[in-house]
């Protein structure tokens, strides 16, 4: 009989996974249940965890941009732009990344003709 008390408990989830324990100093109280809150954590934590790494990220390209700005933001705007085509309504995306690449190819041409000819 023991043994049986004892695979029983082992199989009955704990009060904390939802089921409810009577004891016998309270039996006309009714039973509360605690509910699992679902995915609903686990969505949060996930976005949560995607925002900080996406704070942590732009910080780096910040700082990556100060000093390398032309090879940063062309790769910025070919993933924006890249972004724009795969996606089916990301139109405005694809026109924001090709204007990020054309602003950066101009001012990297104007940067490199004051280079050569800083007399102009």
């Amino acid at each position: 009989m023991v043994e049986r008390n004892a695979r029983m408990d082992r199989a009955m989830p704990s009060a904390s996974q939802g089921r409810c324990h009577e004891t016998a100093a309270a039996p006309a109280e009714p039973c509360r249940v605690e509910l699992d809150r679902g995915p609903g954590r686990r969505i949060r934590w996930w976005l949560r965890t995607g925002a900080l790494l996406t704070i942590l990220g732009v910080l780096r390209l910040a700082r990556t941009a100060r000093v390398r700005w032309e090879p940063v933001c062309l790769l910025a705007g070919a993933v924006i732009a890249g972004t724009g085509f795969a996606l089916p309504a990301g139109g405005g995306l694809f026109m924001l990344g090709l204007l990020v690449l054309i602003v950066t190819l101009v001012k990297g041409i104007a940067a490199q003709q004051r280079r050569r000819d800083p007399a102009r």
